[in-house]
């Protein structure tokens, strides 16, 4: 069997354990309150759907057994914890919608694979500057309420959106590699200045800036032309 369906049900997860042969499993809406993990034992699950449950935290042992994962969405949930090494192998790993306050990279098995993490709608209030492992090529972080970025912060990743969020201002140090991103989505922030090392040593070729509250922008130095300024 490629795939079980078995949202919107009420069902033991104790059942679930004779389908650890299905590559694509869809468990969303099924008011779990944990991981299901004797289904997921020794599997060979490639896309695991837990959205829309009410699962409050993930632990390294949540998804023991589980090898390399292609997705992983736990997106809307009541996630307030991950524990360490509790996100498992994953290129695409959906988080949003959620209660998180902290994000690390030493909550993922394995940083390196991952490619794309979803982040937005949760309460996150200061972006620190643990995640510079993270290389992939798309981190949302809108929707929450960062207000601070820590030096290095902002991960090495093509496309970065902080969109409705309370930055006040943005500078090149908060960049973990500023030269590798491509997307920067700042709109709906309380942005006032920007100064001209911002940006400085950036590859960008769209920056979102509109409705902040700019009252000054300098010169931007080191800008590729073709870049779109929208303010």
């Amino acid at each position: 069997m490629k795939s079980i369906h078995f949202g919107f049900n009420n069902t033991d997860v104790g059942e679930l354990k004779k389908f650890n042969i299905v590559k694509n499993m869809f468990l969303n809406n099924s008011n779990l309150k944990s991981i299901p993990k004797l289904c997921l034992k020794n599997s060979i699950v490639k896309y695991l759907f837990l959205f829309n449950n009410s699962i409050s935290e993930v632990r390294k042992e949540s998804f023991q057994g589980i090898l390399k994962l292609e997705v992983l969405s736990l997106a809307y949930n009541k996630i307030k914890f991950l524990g360490g090494k509790s996100i498992p192998d994953a290129k695409i790993v959906h988080l949003n919608n959620n209660l998180i306050k902290v994000i690390n990279q030493k909550m993922f098995v394995n940083i390196l694979r991952l490619k794309q993490l979803s982040l937005h709608c949760n309460n996150l209030r200061i972006l620190q500057a643990t995640m510079e492992k993270y290389v992939g090529t798309k981190i949302v972080l809108d929707y929450n309420k960062i207000d601070y970025l820590e030096s290095m912060s902002i991960p090495a990743s093509s496309e970065v959106y902080l969109k409705n969020n309370a930055l006040t201002s943005i500078h090149a140090k908060h960049f973990v590699n500023i030269t590798v991103i491509e997307v920067l989505e700042l709109s709906w922030n309380n942005i006032i200045y920007v100064s001209n090392n911002s940006f400085l040593g950036s590859q960008l070729k769209t920056l979102r800036l509109d409705y902040n509250k700019i009252l000054t922008i300098d010169q931007f130095c080191y800008m590729q032309q073709q870049s779109q300024f929208l303010n």
